[in-house]
């Protein structure tokens, strides 16, 4: 695993790239400096193929976003018994972060071809009710952005098998139904709770029936095309 050479990619150029991921988006919008806050505790990664970005039962304050590539989530080091696919545009790790636990999965690129990443480091968020270097608002889209994704992940499970058990648990939406947005101590407690579901339907299923329901989550081809077009200017 490297770093990118941050001469070779410039930040302003960097940030358009992130602006087709919706949480750089959304703090791009609300409070561009809150953007430049999150770029200075952020790296780029390469990862060649099969190398581990995150191994199960390590603790470190990092999640990532992926780019470009494909990873694989499994409960293995020897990468066999493939949990779910992320792919360009999708948040990974932050579940560790909120709920201040162990990794629960390793994560690797795929063997079919190499993996970039931004990885950001959470230690400036602080706790929850701290907001001095990282503010509320930049919080708030975290929070909602990994409950979406996790929601998604979820909802996807329950599509392909409406039957099983666990697609019987309540899954908030991001909003309340007056279309308020949730407290951030609400938002964490709903994540941790969709967390211990996700366990259970990672403990269920086969690799077969994690890859049908991966393949309903589609990664981002703006987002793609935009990193192409960073390195190949």
């Amino acid at each position: 695993m490297r770093s990118l050479e941050s001469a070779r990619l410039p930040r302003a150029r960097l940030a358009g790239v992130l602006a087709a991921i919706p949480f750089f988006a959304r703090v791009q919008a609300l409070e561009p400096a809150q953007l430049q806050v999150l770029l200075d505790h952020a790296r780029l990664l390469e990862l060649q193929p099969g190398e581990v970005v995150i191994r199960r039962g390590e603790f470190d304050s990092w999640f990532f976003f992926v780019l470009k590539g494909q990873l694989k989530v499994g409960l293995e080091d020897d990468g066999t018994a493939t949990l779910a696919l992320l792919r360009p545009g999708e948040i990974f790790g932050a579940l560790a972060v909120i709920c201040d636990s162990e990794r629960s999965a390793t994560i690797r690129a795929d063997d079919s071809g190499a993996a970039v990443l931004l990885g950001v480091d959470s230690a400036p968020f602080g706790e929850l009710e701290e907001i001095d270097v990282i503010s509320a608002a930049t919080k708030q889209a975290f929070l909602e952005t990994v409950l979406a994704a996790l929601r998604e992940r979820l909802l996807a499970y329950r599509g392909v098998f409406p039957e099983h058990a666990l697609a019987k648990h309540w899954l908030p939406e991001v909003a309340d139904e007056n279309g308020r947005a949730h407290e951030l101590p609400a938002l964490a407690e709903e994540i941790e709770r969709l967390s211990e579901i996700l366990v259970g339907w990672n403990a269920s299923l086969d690799e077969a029936q994690h890859r049908a329901a991966a393949a309903r989550i589609p990664g981002s081809a703006d987002l793609v095309a935009s990193w192409e077009a960073l390195l190949n200017p």
